[in-house]
């Protein structure tokens, strides 16, 4: 990932390993555009028919940025990230500058500390059994029909 240790290594790690643990599929760092070094969201993955995507924020400098990505990359849900309650009340205060309405919008958009965005994970994100993951094509099908 680009972003700095706490960035990668605790708070997009902590969010990767808990949908890896709820059996999801994850992009991390998924281009939104192709290019050669085109702008890229920090997490996405698909669960209740709903494409999400998470940024990971130590300030809410880039904000408004990941609401723009989110939009161009086609987004249903945008979880912004951040370490704290104070930092959460800044991103939400840009957001609302930006005009938008997730009444009035597709793209639902929701800022959090970790702490809550992984309570979210886990209530929000069904364990995907072994049986879905057949359904999918994942390697552990021989588990549920062993003949293929």
């Amino acid at each position: 990932m680009k972003g700095k240790l706490i960035h990668n290594l605790v708070m997009a790690a902590s969010l990767e390993a808990a949908l890896e643990l709820k059996g999801y599929p994850i992009f991390c760092e998924l281009p939104i555009r192709p290019g050669q070094r085109p702008p890229a969201v920090d997490l996405a993955f698909r669960a209740n028919d709903r494409f999400i995507v998470f940024e990971c924020e130590r300030t809410n400098d880039r904000v408004a940025s990941d609401v723009a990505k989110a939009k161009q990359i086609g987004a249903d849900e945008l979880k912004i990230i951040v370490p704290n309650a104070t930092i959460r009340q800044r991103a939400i205060a840009v957001i609302n500058r930006l005009g938008h309405c997730n009444r009035e919008q597709r793209l639902q958009i929701q800022v959090m500390t970790l702490g809550a965005a992984l309570q979210w994970v886990a209530n929000n994100c069904p364990t995907k059994s072994e049986y879905s993951n057949s359904a999918s094509g994942n390697p552990s099908s021989s588990l549920i029909n062993p003949k293929g």
